[in-house]
C-alpha cells in the first residue's frame, strides 16, 4: 500500500519508547491502552493498517476499531518485525 501510494492510516499500537527506537515512516501512534479514548483522531471510512511489534497488540487493537464501527481494518501480522525483514 505503501509502495502503490494508497491513502490509508498506519496505526502503531506499541508504547512511545517502542516508537522512538524504530517505526515505519508515516505510522501514527495510539498505544493500545489509549486506543479506546482516542478513537476521534481515526478516520473510520479510510483503511487502518494497525501494527505493533509482532502482531498480538495490533490483533486486539484491530478488534476494538471493529467494535467501534471501522470496517476497513487490516493486521500487519507479524508487526514491525516482519516489516523489518520484508
Amino acid at each position: 500500500m505503501i509502495d502503490r501510494h494508497e491513502k490509508f492510516t498506519l496505526l502503531d499500537v506499541r508504547e512511545p519508547q517502542e516508537f522512538e527506537s524504530n517505526r515505519i515512516p508515516g505510522s501514527v501512534l495510539i498505544p493500545l491502552g489509549q486506543l479506546k479514548s482516542r478513537l476521534t483522531e481515526l478516520d473510520p471510512s479510510q483503511y487502518t493498517v494497525v501494527q505493533c511489534h509482532s502482531g498480538k497488540r495490533s490483533a486486539a487493537a484491530c478488534e476494538i476499531l471493529k467494535e467501534n464501527g471501522f470496517e476497513n481494518v487490516i493486521n500487519l501480522k507479524g508487526g514491525i518485525l516482519a516489516w523489518m525483514d520484508a
